[in-house]
């Protein structure tokens, strides 16, 4: 019987995926992230001059990789919101204050 051989995939950034498909001007209000463990090394891929969304959903299955996420999130304006099972909510500065003052 055959065997199929997967085709091996071109790596790229978050930050040259958004560049090349993110219409000029457009925001991005909540971007998700699910990379079975890679969240943190996609986030740093980010061009965070092009696209700094509103709400980063992204997964943290330990206190190590919610910790990461957290330092590398905060330099860049975000709060840990909330916690969903492994999913963690952080909102921009802005936004999460908007919301404590609400």
């Amino acid at each position: 019987f055959p065997v199929t051989i997967p085709r091996c995939q071109r790596q790229t950034t978050l930050g040259k995926i958004l560049r090349e498909f993110l219409p000029k001007g457009q925001t991005v209000d909540l971007l998700c992230v699910d990379c079975e463990g890679m969240d943190a090394e996609v986030l740093k891929g980010n061009n965070w001059r092009l696209a700094k969304p509103r709400v980063i959903c992204a997964e943290g299955k330990d206190e190590d990789e919610e910790k990461y996420l957290t330092r590398l999130l905060l330099v860049r304006g975000y709060r840990l919101q909330a916690r969903a099972g492994y999913s963690l909510i952080y909102l921009r500065g802005d936004i999460s204050k908007r919301a404590r003052n609400a």
